[in-house]
């Protein structure tokens, strides 16, 4: 008997030894998984942290993405304006190419210049002289010794008066016109004194008769 109680008592022994060996592994798994939640929980924490750290950030980045796209849809509103305002100007400029060269051949007519001259005078002379009232244009009649008509008749004191003939030198405009815009140094400078003799010359007749317009001699000056 007391053999049969050694052995069961062993037995029990050991049992009791196998579950406390099996207590104290399951009780180090519960620490493990408890270390290892509370890790869990800090690395969530610290995430949560940095994201709302990284909100302002983030809202920024999401703002300057929308203010890219707005701009890029400004640039090409505008980029479609500006090509169609290059359009328009090299439209215009051949439209006054064609309008300069319909009058450049209009006033290589010499009927034509002949009326552009006569007001061009007229448009430069008739403020001061109609002032001083003693202008009279254009006018019908025809000077004495020279042949044509003037373009004005300036009256002075005494029943004199002066017979002005416009005179404008047009081919040398049209020279200087010539001329591209780009030019510079010489062909400048050449232009400059082509537009210089451009500039308006009257030859005026001085006619000294008192009482007819036509009854007396005639001097011209340039």
């Amino acid at each position: 008997m007391r053999a049969e109680e050694a052995a069961v008592r062993a037995e029990i022994l050991a049992d009791f030894a196998r579950m406390e060996a099996t207590a104290e592994q399951l009780q180090a798994q519960v620490t493990e998984l408890r270390r290892e939640r509370d890790q869990r929980a800090e690395r969530d924490r610290a995430e949560n942290s940095v994201l709302q750290a990284l909100a302002p950030v983030r809202q920024s980045l999401h703002d300057m993405q929308a203010k890219v796209a707005e701009l890029e849809a400004q640039r090409q509103q505008q980029h479609g304006e500006l090509s169609q305002q290059l359009r328009a100007a090299a439209q215009s400029e051949e439209h006054l190419r064609q309008t300069a060269d319909s009058l450049a051949a209009a006033l290589s007519n010499n009927a034509m210049r002949g009326v552009w001259e006569r007001r061009s005078c007229a448009a430069s002379s008739r403020p001061r002289a109609a002032r001083a009232r003693r202008l009279r244009g254009p006018v019908e009649h025809h000077v004495r010794r020279r042949r044509g008509r003037p373009d004005m008749v300036i009256r002075l004191p005494g029943g004199k008066s002066i017979a002005v003939d416009s005179k404008v030198p047009f081919n040398s405009y049209l020279e200087a016109s010539a001329i591209p815009a780009t030019a510079n140094g010489e062909e400048r400078r050449g232009g400059w004194r082509c537009s210089r003799r451009t500039s308006r010359r009257c030859a005026i007749t001085s006619r000294l008769s008192a009482t007819s317009p036509t009854g007396t001699d005639s001097m011209r000056a340039p």
